[in-house]
């Protein structure tokens, strides 16, 4: 109930324990989305040997929020307006 967008009845306060893990799989797509653009032969270097990269990008790769899969913020904000209802 907090954490649901007010328009969906909640009060609106970010929940960033789960919003987290949604941002940072985010931030690291869009890097490796970089790296593939050849723009900057570092960036792509470091991207393309890095071992815990891919293990982060691994692990990042689902994301659940009340036992369901979220892909982006948009699906974070209705699991949560949904399970408000459900409550």
């Amino acid at each position: 109930m907090f954490y649901t967008k007010a328009c969906d009845g909640g009060l609106g306060v970010p929940s960033v324990s789960a919003q987290v893990h949604v941002m940072k799989r985010n931030r690291l797509n869009r890097l490796v989305s970089s790296a593939e653009l050849n723009i900057d032969p570092v960036l792509k270097w470091s991207v393309e040997d890095s071992e815990s990269l891919a293990i982060e990008l691994k692990r990042s790769s689902i994301v659940k929020i009340a036992g369901h899969v979220v892909r982006n913020m948009e699906q974070f904000h209705d699991r949560q307006a949904s399970h408000l209802l459900l409550v």
